[in-house]
């Protein structure tokens, strides 16, 4: 499925294949912003030549296409098509992964893609982000944090910016170089 996936979309082996995982259907307040994404990801394709796959469940796909409509550059979705042995399976033949922490990086996670997770406060910090490693860049405000349960205000989101997703991706990008 995954390669024949790259090979149908025309998605080159020589670029960087960066999987964005944006959408959370989960009860925690883990989702980030569509214009960030947006932003970030004409960054990641200007400044790195990042080919952008987008990824989720079937119920994911507005917030998707409404992050891929913001982006004036060509991107992928694989949003809804994908069993989770798939999205395994299609995480192998990326590079790289943007996630809020919600269960498609648990399984980019286990394929040991580099990932930059942008994390919630609410719960504690190793409830279900993994400890420090050099395979991911954890984005996390506790500082900022509501502590509520609904989240009232986002502020820990709030608080991480494009800046700072891209610092941690090119920290990332430097320790695992590509095409070795």
């Amino acid at each position: 499925y995954a390669k024949n996936f790259i090979k149908q979309q025309s998605i080159l082996p020589d670029k960087p294949i960066v999987a964005m995982i944006t959408a959370t259907n989960g009860g925690e307040p883990n989702a980030w912003f569509p214009e960030r994404f947006a932003k970030l990801s004409e960054f990641l394709a200007h400044k790195y030549s990042a080919q952008l796959i987008f990824v989720g469940a079937t119920n994911d796909r507005p917030q998707v296409e409404k992050i891929r409509q913001m982006i004036k550059i060509k991107t992928f979705s694989a949003c809804g098509l994908t069993t989770a042995s798939q999205l395994a399976a299609l995480f192998k033949q990326c590079n790289f992964a943007i996630s809020v922490d919600t269960g498609a990086f648990h399984v980019a996670r286990a394929m040991k893609l580099p990932t930059v997770v942008i994390g919630h406060s609410a719960n504690p910090r190793f409830e279900w982000l993994p400890k420090p490693a050099p395979l991911f860049e954890i984005l996390r405000r506790e500082e900022v944090c509501c502590r509520k349960k609904p989240c009232e205000t986002r502020d820990c989101m709030a608080a991480i910016h494009v800046k700072d997703v891209i610092m941690a991706f090119d920290k990332l990008f430097k320790a695992f170089p590509l095409f070795r």
